[in-house]
């Protein structure tokens, strides 16, 4: 359709289920006022009643992966047979399951169109593609190219309007001998992907008060099994740097908690462990010397995220980085 495409759907006795892919400058809420407003007529008119049908708000979620799809439609096409109005979804005809019903007649004709195309003399890669157009494209097939497309289109732009402040970072041996996950990745160059920054303010304690000390609310970057990363403070003489480490920390507590001291301490000094209580950091905002420290570096790697240490070319990068945009609104008083 011009406004959405309707990928999967169920009607139920007292609701309504649907899955749908909505286009450029159509919004969801756009959408629904038009459904709500559009059927409420119809029922009314039917029934020979009037006032409100449907209920105020709805519920929606975004789906995040082919997977995330697959189990939504499946959910929403089972509907009646959870509820025992049917044996079977494809017996229950106020969905879209009664579309599915000749799917295999559906893939064979594609199969076949695929086969007579390459025996035409055209290359398998076309014949791929003559197969994905999208009247032949089945169940979330076409969602799922929609996610593809859309999802690579928004990454090209972003790189071509902030690439710049986002410059690769290249693995190299050096960091590679305290890394051992890094080892396959020496001598590429990373996609950078984020910065992981910490607040920064003057020190509570008059024998550091000259430091910036970190307000981290956890050293910890990825807590996923057999994927754990983290963030290790190393202190030298008056100064500290972040060094990001893989595997479990040796105390798995310390670096969940990161510098922070409890709700009524707020954070501590990471030189001192002097605290930092919520007055003291107030009133080095109001000073102006709330600062930012830059704690990690995220890449992209082969199969999911790599972390790695900041390195000074980036955090100047980040220092020339010019907003261009500020809010409008009144920020909340909190003396």
């Amino acid at each position: 359709g011009v406004r959405y495409r309707l990928l999967a759907w169920v009607i139920m006795p007292n609701h309504v289920h649907a899955l749908i892919g909505t286009m450029l400058g159509f919004p969801l809420e756009g959408v629904m006022h038009s459904w709500k407003s559009f059927t409420a007529k119809k029922m009314n008119r039917i029934l020979g009643r009037s006032g409100q049908v449907w209920a105020q708000d709805y519920f929606d979620r975004y789906i995040r992966d082919e997977k995330h799809l697959a189990t939504v439609l499946d959910y929403i096409e089972q509907n009646p047979v959870k509820a025992g109005l049917v044996d079977s979804a494809h017996e229950w005809r106020w969905s879209s399951a009664t579309r599915h019903a000749d799917e295999t007649k559906l893939e064979g004709v594609r199969k076949r169109r695929a086969d007579e195309t390459e025996h035409r003399g055209v290359g398998k890669e076309h014949a791929d593609e003559t197969s994905a157009l999208p009247g032949l494209w089945t169940g979330a097939q076409g969602l799922a190219e929609d996610v593809r497309y859309y999802g690579k289109w928004m990454r090209d732009e972003a790189e071509k309007r902030i690439g710049h402040l986002y410059p690769k970072i290249e693995v190299t041996a050096e960091m590679a001998k305290e890394r051992p996950d890094l080892k396959h990745y020496v001598g590429r160059e990373l996609t950078v992907i984020a910065w992981l920054w910490a607040r920064t303010v003057k020190s509570a304690n008059p024998a550091f008060s000259d430091v910036d000390v970190p307000l981290a609310s956890t050293f910890m970057l990825s807590t996923k099994k057999g994927k754990e990363a983290y963030v290790e403070p190393v202190i030298k003489g008056r100064g500290y740097r972040f060094m990001v480490k893989a595997g479990k920390p040796e105390d798995t507590d310390a670096a969940k908690a990161g510098t922070s001291a409890g709700k009524r301490q707020a954070f501590r000094c990471l030189m001192s462990e002097v605290p930092l209580p919520y007055d003291h950091i107030r009133s080095e905002g109001k000073a102006g010397r709330v600062g930012e420290r830059l704690m990690a570096v995220v890449a992209e790697g082969d199969r999911g995220r790599v972390y790695l240490s900041p390195t000074p070319e980036h955090e100047a990068v980040a220092g020339k980085a010019t907003p261009q945009w500020k809010p409008e609104l009144a920020l909340p008083n909190n003396p």
